[in-house]
């Protein structure tokens, strides 16, 4: 399902929550284990290697390491790099590697049109009268001041999940900080969490990462296609 409306800054990113070393996912380690190429770890763009965080782009991905969290990241249109290169990394050689939770998220940015129609629909999702006295001055002041309130965050949350796996699909919307004028933020997040496993821990995460990969992409189109058609006055 093709998305309705340009976008920027569109990306994907799995997150796993366990224990992990920073120091060894250095790009060389990487490229060591055949999961990136020499070349892309050669030319990696390192920000930091550190006993407490390691952090660095390469292969059109980007790497952030820490004791409790293991991210990486690209554009949308290359999704399935981050998917491969989790499953091997973790899947085949550190299938030891505590995983408590994962995370697989779709996040963009979008343009509304125009900024009365940000706000109305900021409105929309977040409607003022429920806030009585204060939601009057907020609508008063969008009336006539360029400077207004408004919606700031909204967040929904699914739970139980419908696959009756153990987490939540939430998706969050604010104003974007890219697309100042006009813009709104997204980011669905489908959250799985795990029991401990005493043999090869990291193994259930990544069979559920297999599993549910092209159906969760297929689901989050769903929901940011919707809120985009609402929000542009289109659907």
């Amino acid at each position: 399902m093709a998305l309705p409306l340009e976008t920027t800054m569109d990306s994907v990113s799995i997150v796993l929550v366990g224990s992990f070393n920073p120091t060894i996912f250095q790009p060389m380690w990487f490229a060591a284990n055949e999961l990136i190429a020499r070349a892309d770890a050669e030319n990696a763009e390192v920000s930091v290697i550190h006993p407490d965080i390691t952090q660095f782009r390469a292969r059109q991905m980007n790497f952030v390491v820490e004791h409790g969290r293991f991210f990486v990241t690209c554009e949308t249109i290359h999704r399935n790099l981050v998917r491969d290169l989790v499953l091997s990394c973790f899947g085949q050689i550190l299938v030891h590697t505590p995983i408590k939770m994962m995370g697989l998220n779709r996040e963009l940015h979008f343009s509304c049109g125009s900024e009365a129609q940000r706000s109305k629909f900021g409105f929309e999702i977040a409607p003022l009268q429920p806030w009585g006295e204060w939601g009057k001055e907020i609508h008063d002041a969008y009336s006539t001041d360029k400077a207004h309130g408004g919606m700031m965050r909204v967040s929904m949350r699914q739970v139980p999940r419908l696959d009756k796996r153990e987490g939540y699909l939430q998706t969050d919307i604010q104003p974007s900080g890219v697309l100042q004028r006009d813009g709104i933020h997204i980011l669905v997040n489908d959250h799985f969490q795990f029991e401990p496993q005493e043999k090869h821990p990291a193994l259930r995460a990544m069979e559920t990462l297999e599993q549910i990969w092209e159906e969760d992409a297929e689901k989050a189109e769903k929901i940011i296609s919707h809120i985009m058609q609402r929000a542009t006055g289109k659907g």
